[in-house]
C-alpha cells in the first residue's frame, strides 16, 4: 500500500520564465506612430502570460510557474524579478521604450544572471527564456550574441527567439535560439500582417508553451526503481574490558544487499501525422514535417551493457558526436540520432529522438575506386609559337634644343578669321614659340606641343565665393553602419565640386564646411566651420571618415537647434552664404521637442535643403517632417528611396548647382576661347603619389599598362604651372618591392617631361612585396615632416595604391597610423580576384568606397572607370 500511495503523489516541477524585450530604436521607430510596436510586443507578453496557469501534467507532475522580465536597448532594465503572473503583468505595463541602439549579447549576458541568481530550496525548476528583438545589432561589447546564448545554455536555460515583426535578421534571430532551432525558433512571430492589418499571433504563444510543458516533464519527471535490500549482518560482540580499558574487536560486517534487476526498455512509437491533442508538439526538419506521437512513461533504467557502457566511457572523457542508427521495422526506416555532449546527454538520447524525429534515408556505400589505367605515351612536339608582338616603349628625354631655323619668305595675305581682325602681312622674323589658340599643332618647329597641353591651358578655375556649408547627417541606429558611411561620401563627394577651401577659417572669402552628425540627445558631434586645424581638402575628408556611427536614438529637432547655437550663430562671416544640408528619414523619437524642426528657419540668411531617405528597412521617409525642416519650401526637399541614390553622379552635380548655384569661372587669358572646360579639380592643390606593388604577382602587362596609366593621369589632370603654383595638381610614383626596395620613379612634380622621362626609365622590380616600409619611405622622402615638409601647404595629400594586397605584413599598422597622422587620403587599385580584403581595407583607411577593383589593370583604363577614378581623387 505505501508502494502504490508513493507511486501516485504528483512531482512538484516549478517552471521560470524570463521575458527578454528589445525597446530598441529600430523597434520603436519600426512603426507609426513611434512605440506602437513596443505596445504590441507588451500586448503579447501579457496575454503569453495570463496563458501560464498552474497545472496537472500528464497526471504525473505539478507545473507551478514564476515570471520576470528586462528589456533593453544599449543598456538594460530589469522591470519584474520573478514573481506571480498578476505583479509581472502590472509591471509590464509600466514599460518606456528605450530607443537607442541594440546590444543582444548583454541583454542574454544580463538575462542569465537574473535567471540563475534567485534560486530557492526546493526542486530545480527548468529554465526557459522568450527573447523578443528584431536580431539586428549596433554593436557586440559583451562578447557577442553566440558566445552568449551558449554560456545561457550551459546554465540550463532554453531560449526562445521571437521575432517583433517581419523586418528582422534572420541569422540573429538563429543565433539567439537553443538547439535544435526548429524548435526555439521555428518562425515565431509577435506581430503578423494578414489581409493588409497587423494582428498577434497567439499561435506562436501556444506553440512555445507546449515545448516548455514537455521540456519541463522531462526535466522533472523521473520514475521510481525499487531495489530488494539485503539482510544486514550480524553485530560483533565486543571484548572483555581490559585492566588499561582496551577496546574490543570490531564486529563482522554485514553483507551488501542484491541490486535490483533492470527495467525493460519500450519500443520506439510511431511517430503520428497529425496534430491530435493539446499534448503534441510540431517539428519541422528540411521538408519533412511530422507530429509527435504521445509520450509513453520513460521504465527505469536498464542494463546498458558492455559495449553502451564502453561508448559512455568514450564519451566521458572526449567530447565526440555520435551517430546513432535505430531501424524502425513498421516505417522500413533507418532512424538516427545525432547527439554531441557528456553521459548525461547521451542517456536523454532517446527523448531527444522523441523530440525531434529526424528521419535519415539510408545510403548506400561508395563503390570501390577502379585500377589506375597504362600511363599514356609523350605527344609529339608542338609547332613553333608564333611570333611576339613589339614590346612596349617610350621616348627618351627631352633631347637639347636644335639650332635656328633659315629665315623664311615672306607668306602671303591672311585671310579673315573666326577669333580676330582681317590678318596683314607681317616682316619675316626669327621663330617664336607658339601662341595658344584654339587649335594647337602637334610640333611646331622644335618643340613638342601636344593636344593635352593645348586642352590643360584652356581649363578654367571655378569659385564660388564667401560660402558656409553645415552637413547634419543622420546617425541613429535606424540608419544603419552602411547608410551611415555612404552618408559620409555623399559629404567628401559634394565638397569636392566646391573648390579649394579657405586658408584660414576667419578668412572673409573661400569656403568653409562642418559637420554634425546626431544621434539621441547628449550624442551629437560637430566639424566645427571654424576648426583652425582643418585648412584643407585632405583635412576635412580625414575628419569626416573619423566620425563613427552612434547607433542610437533619433533627437532630429535638438540637432538642428545645435548645428546652429554651436557651429552657425558664433562664427557667421558679414558676405558669406550659410547652407544647410539635413540628411535624415525623417522619423524622429517623440521624446524629442517637434518645435525645434523650424529653429534654423528663424535666421533668413540661412537656407536649409532636406534630403529624406528611407531608412535600413526601407521604409519610406517622413514628408511631413521634412516640410518643417525645410522651412515649408517644397523645392528645397529631395525625396529617395536608398542611400546609395545620395552618391549617384546626378545627385551630386544637383547637389553643386544647389550649393553653388552662380559661380565665377575663371579663365586663362586666350586669343581664342571655345568649349571651355572646368578643370577637375576646380584650382584645388592635389599632390597624388602612386605607391606602385612591383612584386612578381602584379605582373610585366599590368606594369606597362600602369606606365599607361601614370601618363593617362597627367593628361587628365589640370596640373600645377610651375614650381610655386599653389594649386592644380602634382604627381609622384614610387615603385616598392621586399623591405627597404624602393625605386622612386619621380618626385612630386608638375613638369610632364619629368614624368615622362621616370616613366621610361622604370624598370619592373619583379620582387615580393612589403607595404609597410614602402609607406614609412614614402612618407619620410617623397612627402616629408615639419620644416622638410615637400607638399604645398593647403594641398591634399592622396596615396594611391596599385596592390592586391598580398603582401608582407611588417610595421603596416603602424604605417597606417603614419598616414592618418599626416591627414594623407588613401586609393587602392586592386588587380586580380586573389586578392587579400584585410589588407586593402587597412590601405583604404576602413573606406570600402575607396577600393578599385579591377581583373586586369587595363580595366582601369576604360573610360568609365578612369573618369570614375578621377572624380574620386580629384
Amino acid at each position: 500500500q505505501t508502494l502504490f500511495s508513493s507511486l501516485s503523489e504528483l512531482i512538484d516541477c516549478p517552471i521560470k520564465v524570463y521575458f527578454t524585450i528589445d525597446t530598441s530604436e529600430t523597434i520603436a521607430l519600426q512603426e507609426s506612430p513611434p512605440g506602437s510596436l513596443v505596445e504590441s510586443i507588451k500586448e503579447f507578453t501579457k496575454i503569453f502570460t495570463e496563458k501560464l496557469a498552474d497545472e496537472e501534467y500528464r497526471g504525473q507532475i505539478q507545473i507551478t510557474w514564476s515570471i520576470g522580465g528586462l528589456h533593453f536597448s544599449q543598456t538594460q532594465k530589469v522591470f519584474s524579478h520573478f514573481t506571480t503572473r498578476e505583479n509581472f503583468i502590472r509591471s509590464l505595463s509600466r514599460i518606456r521604450y528605450l530607443g537607442k541602439g541594440t546590444y543582444i549579447d548583454c541583454a542574454l549576458r544580463n538575462m542569465t544572471q537574473q535567471v540563475t541568481q534567485h534560486y530557492y530550496s526546493g526542486p530545480k525548476a527548468a529554465l526557459f527564456s522568450v527573447v523578443i528583438t528584431d536580431g539586428h545589432v549596433t554593436g557586440s561589447p559583451c562578447m557577442g550574441i553566440k558566445m552568449m546564448a551558449d554560456r545561457a545554455r550551459d546554465q540550463g536555460i532554453h531560449i526562445f527567439s521571437v521575432a517583433a515583426s517581419r523586418s528582422i535578421d534572420e541569422l540573429g534571430m538563429r543565433d539567439i535560439a537553443s538547439s535544435p532551432t526548429e524548435v526555439y525558433r521555428d518562425n515565431y512571430i509577435v506581430m503578423e500582417v494578414v489581409g493588409g492589418k497587423p494582428r498577434l499571433s497567439t499561435e506562436s504563444i501556444d506553440q512555445i508553451i507546449k515545448v516548455m510543458k514537455y521540456q519541463a516533464y522531462l526535466q522533472c519527471y523521473k520514475p521510481t526503481c525499487l531495489a530488494v535490500p539485503g539482510i544486514p549482518g550480524r553485530k560483533g560482540s565486543s571484548g572483555p574490558k581490559g585492566a588499561k580499558g582496551d577496546r574490543g574487536k570490531t564486529g563482522q560486517k554485514g553483507e551488501k544487499g542484491r541490486q535490483g534487476d533492470p527495467g525493460i526498455e519500450g519500443p520506439i512509437g510511431r511517430p503520428g501525422l497529425k496534430v491530435v491533442s493539446a499534448d503534441v508538439t510540431q517539428i519541422h526538419f528540411g521538408n519533412f514535417q511530422g507530429k509527435m506521437g504521445r509520450i509513453g512513461v520513460p521504465g527505469c533504467k536498464g542494463d546498458l551493457g558492455d559495449k553502451v557502457r564502453w561508448i559512455f566511457f568514450i564519451q566521458k572523457y572526449f567530447y565526440i558526436m555520435f551517430i546513432v542508427p535505430v531501424f524502425d521495422a513498421k516505417l522500413n526506416k533507418i532512424i538516427t540520432i545525432g547527439y554531441m555532449g557528456d553521459m548525461h546527454s547521451f542517456e536523454k538520447g532517446l527523448a531527444c529522438f522523441e523530440l525531434m524525429q529526424l528521419f535519415n534515408p539510408q545510403q548506400g556505400t561508395a563503390g570501390h575506386p577502379g585500377d589506375p589505367g597504362p600511363r599514356g605515351d609523350p605527344g609529339s612536339l608542338g609547332p613553333k609559337g608564333d611570333k611576339g608582338r613589339t614590346g612596349f616603349g617610350y621616348p627618351g628625354p627631352r633631347g637639347p634644343s636644335g639650332s635656328t631655323g633659315e629665315r623664311g619668305n615672306k607668306g602671303p595675305r591672311g585671310s579673315r578669321g573666326e577669333c580676330g581682325a582681317k590678318g596683314e602681312p607681317g616682316d619675316n622674323g626669327p621663330e617664336g614659340e607658339p601662341s595658344l589658340s584654339c587649335v594647337c599643332a602637334g610640333w611646331s618647329g622644335t618643340h613638342r606641343r601636344s593636344w593635352a597641353h593645348c586642352i590643360q591651358s584652356v581649363y578654367c578655375e571655378k569659385h564660388c565665393g564667401a560660402l558656409d556649408i553645415v552637413f547634419v547627417i543622420d546617425s541613429s541606429e535606424s540608419v544603419g553602419l552602411m547608410n551611415f558611411t555612404l552618408e559620409k561620401n555623399f559629404v567628401i563627394n559634394t565638397i569636392n565640386r566646391m573648390g579649394s577651401m579657405a586658408s584660414d577659417p576667419a578668412s572673409p572669402t573661400g569656403t568653409r564646411v562642418g559637420v554634425v552628425q546626431f544621434s539621441h540627445e547628449g550624442t551629437f558631434e560637430a566639424i566645427r566651420l571654424d576648426d583652425p586645424t582643418i585648412t584643407s581638402i585632405s583635412a576635412f575628408k580625414m575628419a569626416v571618415k573619423n566620425l563613427q556611427w552612434i547607433a542610437g536614438g533619433t533627437f532630429t529637432p535638438s540637432a538642428l537647434r545645435f548645428a546652429y547655437d554651436n557651429l552657425i550663430k558664433g562664427s557667421k562671416r558679414s558676405r558669406a552664404k550659410i547652407s544647410v544640408v539635413v540628411v535624415t528619414d525623417g522619423r524622429f523619437d517623440p521624446r524629442d521637442d517637434d518645435n525645434q524642426l523650424r529653429y534654423l528657419c528663424n535666421d533668413p540668411d540661412v537656407t536649409v535643403n532636406a534630403i529624406g531617405v528611407g531608412d535600413m528597412f526601407d521604409k519610406r521617409h517622413d514628408s511631413e517632417t521634412l516640410v518643417s525642416i525645410a522651412c515649408n519650401n517644397k523645392s528645397r526637399i529631395t525625396e529617395m528611396k536608398q542611400y546609395t541614390d545620395l552618391v549617384a553622379e546626378d545627385f551630386i552635380e544637383k547637389m553643386e548647382t544647389v550649393l553653388c548655384p552662380d559661380p565665377v569661372i575663371k579663365c586663362p587669358d586666350l586669343p581664342c576661347k571655345t568649349e571651355l572646360d572646368v578643370a577637375p579639380c576646380v584650382g584645388r592643390p592635389v599632390d597624388l603619389v602612386i605607391l606602385l606593388d612591383g612584386s612578381e604577382r602584379l605582373g610585366m602587362e599590368n606594369f606597362n599598362q600602369v606606365r599607361n596609366f601614370v601618363e593617362s593621369v597627367t593628361h587628365k589632370l589640370a596640373m600645377a604651372k610651375g614650381k610655386n603654383d599653389r594649386n592644380w595638381a602634382r604627381l609622384a610614383l614610387i615603385q616598392f618591392g621586399k623591405e627597404e626596395e624602393n625605386q622612386v620613379a619621380f618626385p612630386l612634380t608638375h613638369d610632364r617631361d619629368a614624368i615622362a622621362s621616370g616613366l621610361a626609365s622604370l624598370t619592373y622590380l619583379d620582387s615580393s612585396s612589403a607595404v609597410g616600409p614602402a609607406i614609412i619611405y614614402t612618407i619620410n622622402n617623397l612627402v616629408g615632416k615639419g620644416s622638410t615638409r615637400k607638399t604645398r601647404r593647403g594641398a591634399e595629400v592622396s596615396f594611391v595604391f596599385v596592390t592586391d594586397g598580398v603582401t608582407n605584413g611588417t610595421i603596416l599598422d603602424e604605417a597606417v597610423s603614419a598616414m592618418h597622422r599626416e591627414q594623407i587620403v588613401s586609393t587602392v587599385i586592386a588587380t586580380g580576384s586573389d586578392v587579400d580584403q584585410e589588407v586593402l581595407t587597412k590601405l583604404a583607411m576602413d573606406n570600402q568606397e575607396a577600393i578599385f577593383k579591377v581583373q586586369k589593370f587595363s580595366d582601369v583604363l576604360q573610360t568609365r572607370m578612369f573618369n570614375r577614378f578621377i572624380r574620386w581623387v580629384c
